[in-house]
């Protein structure tokens, strides 16, 4: 794999590798669109039986994930491989891997704190924890939610989706969830499984947007063979293309300690 290694590239005001790390290098950048593209016509519920969102099944709250990744913007499109470990809604751990198998970046976030360590500078990043989201990080969306939908879950209670729909072939159902800040619509598949996912301001300008590739069994585990992020507000497109996952029996939150003679940058 041919890689280059820009300079650090920020998109907010972190540094871009963040966006690999939290979820988890290539030339040219392309034109992003929303992932959605080719929906299926879908109608109004009132004109058929009350849709109800269906029982999604649990993800293990503990797992690994590997795979491969790539990332897509305007100053930078870049690939790589990637390791991912989940620990329910409360913590992350990622490493991104260059040529040569090589660590190009190691990341984490709890509730607490967010530390990023980029490898081929040797510096280390902290954000601390809460904050405003939507101001610091690539993504439009909080720490929590983030965790739900790379988890395949709905970020919010299921009784805050409203029905709104279902696709021409009854293949799956429409949902949304309204609030001051943001309207999000959920399509989720007969078998409860999240399909795609919006995130939308109240003037329709769209914030974020996933889609879920064909799902697979993981051993007990269901999930996508692929998933695609994109935030136009940011110009930045994510896919993940999992390999391995795998259930994992750790009961604290993810960290790592670093050399007390790298330098931090404490980000606000």
């Amino acid at each position: 794999m041919q890689t280059t290694q820009p300079n650090m590239v920020r998109i907010g005001k972190v540094p871009l590798l963040l966006v690999l790390c939290l979820l988890a290098a290539c030339r040219s950048a392309t034109v992003l669109s929303p992932p959605i593209q080719q929906q299926q016509k879908h109608t109004d519920s009132a004109a058929y039986t009350p849709l109800a969102l269906p029982s999604q099944r649990a993800f293990c709250t503990y797992c690994s994930m590997q795979g491969s990744i790539e990332l897509r913007s305007p100053e930078l499109t870049a690939e790589g491989t990637f390791r991912l470990l989940l620990a329910g809604r409360d913590s992350l751990q990622g490493i991104i891997y260059g040529p040569l198998g090589l660590v190009a970046a190691r990341a984490y976030c709890t509730p607490d704190e967010t530390m990023i360590f980029e490898a081929l500078s040797q510096r280390a990043y902290q954000v601390q924890l809460p904050l405003a989201v939507e101001s610091l990080f690539p993504f439009p969306i909080h720490r929590e939610e983030v965790f739900a939908l790379l988890r395949c879950e709905l970020p919010f209670d299921t009784a805050r989706y409203v029905p709104f729909g279902r696709t021409s072939n009854d293949s799956s159902m429409l949902f949304i969830c309204r609030d001051t800040a943001f309207i999000d619509l959920a399509r989720v598949n007969i078998r409860g499984e999240l399909v795609a996912y919006q995130r939308k301001l109240p003037d329709n300008r769209l914030l974020l947007a996933i889609e879920y590739g064909d799902y697979q069994n993981w051993g007990d585990q269901r999930y996508p063979a692929r998933i695609r992020i994109v935030a136009p507000v940011r110009n930045l497109e994510l896919i993940l293309t999992p390999d391995t996952i795998a259930e994992q029996h750790q009961t604290v939150p993810f960290r790592f300690r670093l050399p007390s003679n790298i330098p931090r940058t404490v980000l606000k």
